[in-house]
């Protein structure tokens, strides 16, 4: 990404520095990086609360549990679901990276779908369906059409707020959706 890459300069920088420490006082190199720590110390809490995951995963687990989805879905590049070890052990999760079946028969009757980057629509949901029909070969096809689906159970938190601290890049912003699906 942009901002690793700009660490290239980094060395430029600390030739830089190092030269002039020479001509500048012990005292005054001091006060500076004492001013400089103290103003990034004022903003970083709330640098952070800004960044801050909005996935709560206890709460999203518990939300499982109550519903107990037949599949679980990360779409449009989630992958956090994954990390969570009931989801691994316990339901049928998929998402552009994963397939993990935990369950021998899907029904598809109730579906929840997660991502942190935009909201659910029906040309996300039909890509998932097709990727999940291309990756499970052994399976029940999946043939409902996203309009049969009715939402049971959504978050939507969105934030202007990007992942990353600057603007060269976009890795989608702090962002959740999660939806339930039941037919």
């Amino acid at each position: 990404t942009p901002t690793r890459q700009s660490l290239v300069y980094l060395p430029f920088f600390v030739y830089v520095i190092a030269q002039s420490l020479n001509q500048i006082k012990e005292k005054y190199i001091l006060i500076g990086m004492g001013v400089y720590l103290s103003v990034f110390l004022y903003f970083l809490p709330g640098f952070l609360k800004e960044r801050q995951d909005k996935i709560d995963a206890p709460k999203l687990t518990q939300t499982i549990r109550q519903y107990n989805p037949d599949l679980i879905i990360g779409y449009d590049y989630t992958l956090h679901a994954n990390l969570f070890k009931e989801i691994r052990t316990r339901y049928n999760y998929f998402d552009t990276e994963n397939l993990i079946l935990n369950k021998s028969a899907v029904s598809y009757k109730t579906i929840a779908f997660l991502s942190t980057r935009k909201p659910l629509d029906q040309y996300s949901f039909q890509q998932s369906q097709i990727l999940w029909n291309n990756k499970t070969t052994g399976a029940k096809s999946w043939s409902n059409t996203y309009n049969q689906y009715k939402t049971i159970y959504e978050i939507i938190s969105t934030s202007d707020i990007e992942i990353e601290p600057n603007n060269w890049n976009t890795n989608g912003r702090n962002n959740l959706f999660f939806y339930i699906l039941s037919l």
